[in-house]
Parts: C-alpha cells; sequence; structure tokens
C-alpha cells in the first residue's frame, strides 16, 4: 500500500455541465463543504474539494466527479517536505496522524526466564504495599472485640504490635507524587501535540497521556505517580532545548522510546510496580538503590533494547541513532540537572543556546526506499508541534538573569564540579577551609577535629548573637575568639607548601573574609527580635557590617560567569547597595553566602591542586 496522501482539487466545470448551482450545492452535502468552498466552486475557481486522502480513496472520487462534471487534478500531500507549520497542522489534523499510525505495534513475547524476572521484582512492592498490610489486617480484626483483651490481654498486645510491624515497611517506603515543572499546556490549544502523544500511546499500547508540560531542561521526560500508575496514565515533560533541537520525526522516535518502557501491559504492570518502589527506595536511600539497580542490570538493558527497537519501526534506524545519540549525551546531564538549576539560580544566570551545546540531530534520509526508514517519515521542525514556540520561550523566561550559551554555563560548571571534589576529599566542609596562613604547619589535618572547632565556633557566635538580641538569657560560657583561632590554627594542614606561592592566595584570603563577614550578615538576617528595641539594634549591627562588607565585595573580581560588560567587581556583578537596604537585603543574603560558597570552592581548589601542578612543572623540566 502506497505511503502517499492526495488532495482533491477541482480547477472548474466541464461545458458538458448544464446546472452548475444544483451540482455544486450536492457536493456540498457530500462532501460537508464549506461556504467559502462552496462559493469558490460556483464562482469556477480552483476549489479544494478534499484532502490527505489516500491513493485509493482519492481515485475513487476523482472518477466519480469526473462523471459528475468537474475538472479534477490529484495534488501529492507532501507533509513531509519543508511546508509551513501551518499546512503541516492541518495536514495532520486533518486524517494524516492516523494514517501513519495506522497498525498497531506488534510486541515480540517475552521469554519464560524473562517473565519470571519479572514476576520476581514485582513481587517485592507486592508483599511491601499489599501482602503486608493485609497479613496485619487479619491480625488486628480479631482484636476489636473486648473479650480477647479481657481474657488474653497479653497474646492481644503482642498480637497488635506484630500486625504494626507488618505495617512498617509500608509506612517507610510511602510513595510520592513526583515534582514537576515547567508550564502545563492546554489541550484545546496544543491539539497537534496532544493527538501526536495519544496515537503513540494507542500504538503501543500503554498508559495514555493526560498532562503534557513544556520545561527549560533539555529531556523529554515521563512521569507518573503511584495513583496514576493504578489508573495506567502518565504525564510527559517536553524540554524546550530538546524540541528547538530535533525534527518532528525525531522527537516522535523519542517519546515512543520514553513511552514504551510503560509498554505491553504484562511489563506495565510487574516492572511499572516495581519502579514505583524503586523510585521511593532511591529518595530514602540512594546507595541501597544504586546497589539495587546494578544487580538488575540486565533487565534493564533488555528492556531498553525492547523501547529502541519501537523506536526503529516507527522512524527507521537511520533517525534511531541519531535519537540515541543525543540520549546518550544528555543523560550525562540529567543525574546533575538539578544541582546544574541551583548553580544558576544562585549566580543569577539562564542557560541559552543548547543547541549549540546538544548539536543537531542531523536527518539525511536514505537514498534507497527501504523499510529500515520507518512508517513515520517528517523532517519538520519538532517547534511546529506547538501553536507558539516563541511565546512559550518568553514565559519560560520571564525572570531569567543573564543569559549565558549552555556549552560556556556547563564548562564552568564542570570547572565548579572539579574543584568541588578536590575540596570535599579534605573531608572539611568549604565554610570550614580557612585559607593557608604565611606559614604552614607540619601537622597531620583531623578533619573531624577541624569540624568539631568551627561548629563550636558557629554555635558560640550565634548564641552571643540571640543574648545580644535579648533572646537567650544566659551569655555563652565559651571564649569566641579562643575558639576561632582553634578553629583556623587546626585547619592550617590540609594545604600544600605550594599554595604560599600560588597567584591566587591573596585573592582567596579576601574571598574567605568576604564570605565569613556574609555568613555573620546571614545570621544576623535570621533572627527576629521581640522587642523594637532589639530589632533596632540588630538593624543597626546589619548596616554596619553590611558597609564593611560591601568595601570588602568591591576588591574582589568579578565571576567570570554572568558578569555583565563593564561590571569588574563582585558587587557590581551581584548589584549590591552601597547602603543597607533591611527589607530588600534580608531576603538576599542566603543568595550571598551561596554565590561565595561557589567563589570559594573554585579558588580553594585551585590552591589545594597547586602541589601537583609544581610536581607536573617539575616534571616536565
Amino acid at each position: 500500500m502506497s505511503a502517499q496522501r492526495f488532495h482533491l482539487v477541482c480547477l472548474g466545470f466541464q461545458d458538458s455541465v448544464s446546472n452548475k448551482t444544483q451540482l455544486s450545492l450536492t457536493l456540498k452535502e457530500q462532501l460537508k463543504l464549506s461556504d467559502a468552498q462552496l462559493a469558490d466552486l460556483m464562482a469556477n475557481r480552483r476549489t479544494v474539494l478534499a484532502r490527505n486522502l489516500p491513493e485509493e480513496k482519492a481515485r475513487q472520487w476523482a472518477k466519480k466527479l469526473t462523471r459528475a462534471g468537474l475538472i479534477i487534478e490529484a495534488e501529492t500531500a507532501t507533509a513531509n517536505q519543508k511546508i509551513s507549520a501551518d499546512e503541516l497542522r492541518q495536514h495532520l489534523l486533518d486524517g494524516g496522524l492516523s494514517h501513519y499510525f495506522a497498525g498497531r505495534y506488534r510486541h515480540p513475547d517475552e521469554e519464560l526466564e524473562t517473565r519470571f524476572s519479572l514476576l520476581i521484582l514485582a513481587a517485592i512492592p507486592f508483599a511491601v504495599y499489599l501482602l503486608l498490610p493485609l497479613i496485619a489486617l487479619l491480625l488486628v480484626l480479631p482484636l476489636i472485640s473486648v473479650s480477647v483483651w479481657a481474657s488474653q490481654a497479653g497474646a492481644a498486645l503482642t498480637q497488635l504490635i506484630i500486625a504494626g510491624i507488618l505495617l512498617v515497611p509500608a509506612a517507610l517506603f510511602r510513595p510520592r507524587r513526583p515534582t514537576t515543572e515547567g508550564l502545563e499546556l492546554d489541550p484545546d490549544t496544543e491539539l497537534l501535540l496532544f493527538a501526536l502523544t495519544h496515537e503513540i500511546t494507542t500504538y503501543l499500547n500503554t498508559a495514555s497521556v493526560t498532562t503534557i508540560r513544556i520545561s527549560n531542561a533539555p529531556f523529554v521526560t515521563v512521569r507518573q505517580s503511584s495513583l496514576q500508575w493504578l489508573r495506567r496514565r502518565c504525564e510527559v515533560e517536553i524540554g524546550l532545548p530538546y524540541l528547538q533541537a530535533v525534527t518532528l520525526q525525531q522527537l516522535t522516535g523519542e517519546m515512543t522510546r520514553q513511552l514504551g518502557a510503560l509498554a505491553p501491559p504484562f511489563t506495565y504492570w510487574t516492572w511499572g510496580a516495581f519502579n514505583q518502589w524503586q523510585h521511593t527506595l532511591a529518595r530514602l536511600k540512594p546507595d541501597w538503590s544504586g546497589a539495587l539497580m546494578l544487580r538488575v542490570a540486565p533487565m534493564v538493558e533488555h528492556l531498553q533494547t525492547r523501547q529502541e527497537a519501537m523506536m526503529q519501526t516507527l522512524i527507521g534506524h537511520r533517525e534511531a541513532r541519531q535519537v540515541t545519540r543525543l540520549t546518550r549525551k544528555l543523560n550525562s546531564l540529567m543525574p546533575v540537572w538539578q544541582e546544574f538549576q541551583s548553580f544558576c539560580t544562585t549566580l543569577g544566570v539562564t542557560a541559552d543556546q543548547w543547541l549549540e551545546w546538544i548539536g543537531p540531530a542531523e536527518s539525511t534520509p536514505d537514498a534507497d526506499e527501504e523499510t529500515s526508514q520507518g512508517q513515520f517519515r517528517m523532517a519538520s521542525p519538532a517547534t511546529w508541534v506547538l501553536s507558539s514556540a516563541a511565546g512559550y520561550q518568553k514565559a519560560l523566561n520571564r525572570e531569567a538573569g543573564v543569559r549565558m550559551p549552555a556549552s560556556t554555563l556547563l564548562k564552568h560548571y564542570h570547572t565548579y564540579q572539579k574543584q568541588q571534589q578536590r575540596v570535599n576529599q579534605t573531608g572539611i566542609d568549604v565554610n570550614a577551609l580557612v585559607p593557608p596562613a604565611s606559614a604552614i604547619s607540619g601537622k597531620a589535618v583531623r578533619p573531624a577535629q577541624v569540624m568539631r572547632h568551627y561548629n563550636a565556633t558557629r554555635a558560640t557566635q550565634k548564641a552571643a548573637m540571640a543574648h545580644a538580641l535579648g533572646l537567650q538569657k544566659h551569655p555563652p560560657k565559651q571564649d569566641l575568639a579562643s575558639l576561632t583561632q582553634r578553629w583556623r590554627s587546626s585547619a592550617q594542614g590540609v594545604w600544600p607548601r605550594a599554595a604560599l606561592s600560588h597567584p591566587n592566595l591573596a585573592l582567596g584570603k579576601t574571598l574567605f573574609s568576604a564570605l565569613q563577614s556574609a555568613q555573620q550578615l546571614h545570621l544576623w538576617a535570621g533572627f527576629e527580635p521581640a522587642t523594637q528595641e532589639a530589632k533596632t539594634l540588630r538593624d543597626r549591627q546589619l548596616a554596619r557590617l553590611y558597609l564593611n562588607w560591601y568595601q570588602t565585595m568591591l576588591k574582589l573580581p568579578a565571576l567570570p560567569l554572568g558578569a555583565p560588560v563593564g561590571r569588574q567587581s563582585l558587587a557590581q556583578q551581584l548589584a549590591l547597595p552601597e547602603q543597607w537596604d533591611a527589607p530588600a537585603s534580608l531576603s538576599q543574603t542566603g543568595r550571598w553566602v551561596n554565590t561565595l560558597q561557589i567563589y570559594w570552592t573554585m579558588v580553594a581548589g585551585s590552591l589545594l591542586n597547586s602541589g601537583a601542578e609544581t610536581e607536573n612543572e617539575q616534571a616536565a623540566a
């Protein structure tokens, strides 16, 4: 059967037609023509009578209308070529999608061993959420009777305790609804996208999609709560950067691959049940979840192979390879996406130009007309499925900060991660990592001791502030100056001696001083004085500390990312006011601290690496 579809176009009436008005009215009823089409037909103008007809039906109607006295021409519907978004939307909504998804995917039968493994995995949540609570209920039901407690109180109490213990796993692994991001799309506005997802879910016989969201994340993600799983429904989140990088054919392939994880029904109910429990385990005990997923890695690989087979059948091998390449690249970013977002939010920057980092998903059709091309072939941009991609872009970035190319921002983030790993290897929190003094002691550093001195110092500082504001009756017992000295001296052994000659040493000392002052501001801002006198004292102290801190921030160079042109200091980059503004500044102290922590982490990591740099230079010499 040919995959082509045709439009039937009337070029006018034949000379033999005597009553054109009666013929036009008859055609309006048979073909359900609009008033505009009827007017064009009666005026003998070019009129499209029917759109997107299969070849056989187009031939039948062309013969019938020609015999009736019309001059008919059949035009090929070229939807997979570069036509406009409106024409593509019209073609697909007028029956084009139904043609592409005319058949249903035939899921291969699973081997007996695979089915048995899936049943074993599904037995875990079955026992946690159904079997153990059912046993607990059977144990509790006899205890409703008062006579049981009167005659056998000890045995009844023991039975009640056992029933409570059986309910503990279900309480611990209570599922939670996954967090959602982005803008929820209206089905009445985005008809094409919802129609496409409906066709895919029907084609795969999988869970229906009830909600679609557009976000800034460069992924396509399928989310499903436990209640949605029971009702066989799900939600899809599509990243606008991903849409801008792929074609409509590749987007369809990725959505098929993602939704294929929820098909067929046997896999859905067994593997899906295990997934619901495993997601809860990952939230409670990530290490345990990671170890468990290593044990079931063969099953994960098997299911992924099935999903890729579904995608290849629908969009073809060549396009499936392109989608797989994109997926592998994006999977490297997915585990750290939340941290990356927090990193960008703290610094007040927004990742832009994702296409440069993702890379265009090239769509080169095969030279030969082979079945490997797949049944859904459409090289139009994926953004054409949206009514207004530019409008969603503006809505998502309404409160965006300074824009930076995603490739540049990710490079800075990976540098930050590398320096953060060096800091974490010391076992000392970045806030407690005092920069090297003029002379580094040769004593071995004990991270636990450093953190104990640091925590004692912070607790004493907070207690002294609370006492000054009248929130605590007694002053702290320990001396703050001696605690600070012990903390700073105990942290000196962590630095290599080469750090004393590192060019970033002076910057690090100034930066750490600014971080300490910002933390002081944050501590003072966190108190809610009970009296007006205490509030005045707090505001006066904040204004004094802020003035000194602001002068220090003017000396610090701006971070290399997110700094607008012409702003050379960190104070200008953060748009700090010259004077303390109580209502506005109180809510910003946390962001100031986080920014300085990132800055100090990057500088401290370079100081910690100075010893390795010196050894490399000596080896090279």
